[in-house]
């Protein structure tokens, strides 16, 4: 009984201790990478901004399979077997295969790229990426032994040196190639800080190469449904830029970049929240009656602070773009004005999303919001190259409020049917 007792006590404090890091990082990373971001727009300019962002965005097309899910997969096998250094080992394997696979693609990938300024930054981004994705491999490596605190540390580590990097470099020498080494540099210094406290904890000698095809056919069969998700969220939130970069030029696609970089940031709000709710939400996944009250309150909530936002936005938008980003950027100011109204539906749906995953109703979600991220693929393919930017936003509103329509009908009348 007392045995237990202690057991009970201490999981707490591990889960308040991993809670209490993972926000820290995650809330100071943020802060530190929407200066990083309203500092680099302002320096290299709408043209330049533009490029870098098209070349990011075009890696991410090839890198969207790096993951395949093994992080997550890696998490909770460690946590459910016995057998941790052949789990780590197999999932290192079939990553690094993966990683491979993605620079193999990417390299093809720069022969049809259409920009010199995207392709002049392009190896260096290329590196990030690879770096990047063994970073967050031993990211979910410390999170399975319930030590996320280094995680905190090592992406704090990478944006304050990128940000040393933009304030010393990019100020006196303006280019995207300065900015791309400021980014590499900062995913450098952050795997090296892991790759570090893994040797110190003695797990580097677990990280080895042990390929066999069932374990091979494990990730890639059991990965498919996360990959799927991060391919959604790749259409949702990266295919605009490439369609306008494409269509319109760098000049314009860096006005839209900063727009949606401000309004992705600002869906924090409800995503930072619903990770606090989450535990709260599925305390009281059977009592339906109950949880339905509780649904109700947080979606008006989300849908108040989401109309607050887009006043404050359009009244106080216009002097606050002159002082951060310069008048360079005035340009942007109508896109944001317009672009702002996609949080009305981007907001609750982060809520309908964790209580349609609490009632474990994902795949009917999936296939629905896939539909979706398709059509707004479409819509962008057709209204960019008459429309611009605006042809965008409108392609995401409809885009998004249909994927709210969707999200909302899952909860209201298939999980809360009965209910009153």
């Amino acid at each position: 009984m007392i045995e237990d007792k202690i057991e009970n006590i201490y999981t707490k404090k591990v889960v308040i201790k991993n809670a209490f890091w993972l926000y820290l990082g995650f809330l100071l990373n943020k802060l530190l990478k929407i200066i990083i971001i309203l500092l680099s727009a302002r320096i290299l300019g709408p043209e330049n901004y533009g490029a870098f962002n098209y070349a990011l965005s075009f890696l991410g097309i090839f890198f969207i399979i790096s993951d395949w899910g093994i992080n997550s997969l890696l998490i909770r096998d460690y946590q459910q077997t016995k057998e941790g250094e052949e789990i780590i080992k197999q999932a290192f394997t079939v990553k690094s295969l993966l990683i491979s696979l993605c620079v193999i693609l990417s390299i093809l990938g720069y022969f049809i790229l259409d920009n010199e300024k995207a392709k002049s930054v392009y190896f260096i981004l290329l590196i990030m990426q690879v770096l990047n994705s063994f970073r967050d491999f031993l990211n979910s490596l410390f999170k399975a032994i319930q030590k996320m605190e280094y995680e905190s540390i090592a992406v704090s580590m990478e944006s304050i040196v990128i940000l040393m990097i933009v304030v010393i470099l990019l100020v006196k020498v303006p280019s995207i190639i300065n900015l791309g080494f400021a980014y590499l540099l900062g995913a450098l210094i952050s795997l090296l800080f892991l790759i570090f406290i893994a040797i110190k904890l003695h797990f580097i000698r677990k990280i080895r190469f042990y390929f066999s095809q069932e374990s091979l056919k494990y990730y890639l069969a059991n990965g498919i449904p996360l990959m799927l998700y991060g391919f959604l969220g790749f259409i949702f939130f990266s295919t605009d830029n490439l369609i306008i970069g494409y269509f319109r030029g760098m000049y314009e696609l860096g006005l839209y970049s900063i727009a949606a970089k401000i309004v992705l940031n600002l869906n924090l709000i409800p995503s930072v929240a619903m990770t606090a709710l989450l535990p709260y939400v599925s305390y009281h996944v059977f009592n339906k009656a109950n949880l339905y009250k509780i649904y109700k309150k947080i979606f008006l909530g989300l849908i108040l602070i989401s109309l607050l936002l887009i006043i404050f936005i359009n009244i106080f938008i216009d002097p606050l773009v002159k002082i951060l980003l310069g008048p360079k950027y005035i340009s942007s100011i109508p896109i944001l004005k317009f672009l702002v109204w996609t949080i009305l539906f981007l907001f609750p749906l982060v809520l309908l999303d964790n209580i349609i995953f609490v009632f474990n109703r994902q795949w009917l979600n999936f296939y629905l919001t896939a539909g979706a991220a398709l059509f707004n693929l479409i819509l962008n393919i057709i209204f960019v190259p008459i429309y611009g930017v605006n042809g965008a936003i409108v392609s995401t509103l409809i885009a998004q409020f249909l994927n709210f329509l969707i999200s909302y009908y899952i909860v209201e009348k298939i999980i809360f049917v009965n209910i009153k």
